[in-house]
């Protein structure tokens, strides 16, 4: 076995390991799904590649190779296509739009592959040897075609380069502009530095893929701080999700500090941002616990969601659990960390509209409805020390440990809202 023979082994062994590598790691991310099934077929394309090399080109083994390569570089376009969903506004519908019209380019080359193997088997089997294995006659007739796949993936991958998308992601996208003139070399090159340069590009990109695994996994550890378990592994694993918008019933819990305005007047401004660092880590740790995402920090107001951006059966019973240990836990350490602070808190349920709105160039997840608007106000109006409840939450939580408070009027409703008083869990 000659040296390019080996080195053609050891490129498809790296590509395949690499591409179940990925999947292992980050098995939930929709694009790195298609990343490591492009890395893998690459890697058997490779491969089989190298047997038609050794034992001689076939009609069936050409069919083979065409269909393998065609489905390597669907899946890598395909990455670029989920890649494309965190991109804002119209340019997210421009670049899938051209890794859509460049997918529709390879199953026209991949059709025109198997049919050239099929009308013309003497011509396809003389094919020159190499990673890509086509004769020159064939090679004239698809290189404009793959030629125009590449320019449209290229022309996408600026644009996405260019604009707002997912930070982390862009390392793996520079990174594969690095490596792609090297693992597309196989198209135009051969002889024994081919697979020595396919593989420089191979390991150029895996490169920037580790260092994506390692912001993945900084930025599951900075969410876990402050939400739910289940919510930080959905924003890791596939913000794709959040930006499915639609209208379900949830439960908002928002809380803020009673007397804070006037101590930061006395403190200064690194006493203050002390303060709120420590009140918004221990309501977040609070709201992980009880399965809420800390949807928005506003000063010394806090607004969390129960029931979104993932469902939950029993979203109103929990909100009023996670209520009562804000009062039971957090409401006491302001007293007695900051000089006398109360806590307030409001719960309400309804039907809102969440999902993600892109503004300013960032994405953000949003809840709006009444519902969302009810717990503030019912926030504001809670002395320090109590939760007040609406009616609805107390309905749907079957909670019977409550005492009504004064009828409010409140700002938008024509008619007075009864809060509840939520009562303290019982002493053990």
């Amino acid at each position: 076995m000659g040296d390019a023979d080996s080195g053609i082994w050891v490129f498809a062994l790296m590509s395949a390991g690499a591409g179940v590598v990925t999947f292992w790691a980050d098995r939930h991310n929709r694009a790195s799904g298609a990343l490591s099934a492009w890395l893998a077929l690459m890697g058997l394309s490779a491969a089989w590649g190298g047997v038609t090399t050794a034992i001689g080109a076939s009609q069936g083994s050409l069919m083979l190779s065409a269909t393998l390569e065609s489905s390597a570089i669907l899946a890598g376009i395909e990455w670029g296509r989920r890649v494309a969903l965190s991109a804002p506004g119209r340019w997210r519908k421009v670049t899938r739009a051209l890794f859509l019209a460049a997918q529709i380019l390879v199953l026209v080359f991949w059709g025109l592959r198997l049919g050239y193997a099929l009308l013309f088997p003497d011509l396809a089997v003389s094919a020159r040897p190499g990673m890509v294995p086509v004769s020159g006659v064939e090679f004239a007739v698809l290189a404009p075609l793959i030629g125009s796949v590449m320019v449209l993936g290229a022309i996408a991958l600026v644009i996405l380069l260019s604009v707002g998308i997912d930070r982390i992601e862009r390392v793996r996208l520079r990174a594969f502009m690095i490596a792609a003139p090297l693992l597309l070399s196989g198209l135009f090159l051969q002889g024994p530095a081919l697979p020595l340069l396919m593989s420089l590009g191979l390991l150029v990109f895996f490169a920037g893929s580790v260092r994506f695994m390692i912001l993945q996994v900084a930025r599951g550890a900075r969410l876990r701080q402050f939400v739910a378990a289940e919510v930080a592994g959905l924003v890791q694993d596939d913000t794709a999700l959040l930006e499915h918008r639609d209208r379900r019933q949830i439960s908002i819990v928002a809380c803020d500090l009673r007397g804070f305005t006037a101590l930061a007047q006395q403190r200064s401004s690194d006493q203050v941002m002390a303060l709120l660092e420590r009140y918004y880590a221990q309501a977040g740790h609070i709201a992980a616990r009880h399965g809420a995402a800390v949807k928005d920090h506003a000063g010394d107001g806090i607004l969390m969601l129960v029931g979104a951006p993932v469902p939950v059966p029993d979203g109103a019973a929990r909100a009023l659990r996670l209520a009562r240990a804000l009062i039971d836990e957090l409401h006491p350490q302001m007293q007695a960390d900051a000089g006398g602070l109360g806590l307030g808190v409001g719960v309400a349920t309804g039907e809102v509209s969440v999902g993600a709105v892109r503004g300013a160039g960032r994405l953000e997840y949003a809840a709006v409805g009444s519902a969302v608007n009810l717990a503030a106000r019912l926030c504001a109006a809670a002395p320090g020390g109590e939760a007040w409840v609406d009616a609805t939450t107390i309905e749907a939580a079957r909670e019977a440990a409550v005492e009504a408070r004064t009828p409010l009027m409140l700002k938008g409703y024509a008619e007075p809202v009864q809060p509840y008083a939520l009562m303290p869990s019982p002493r053990t």
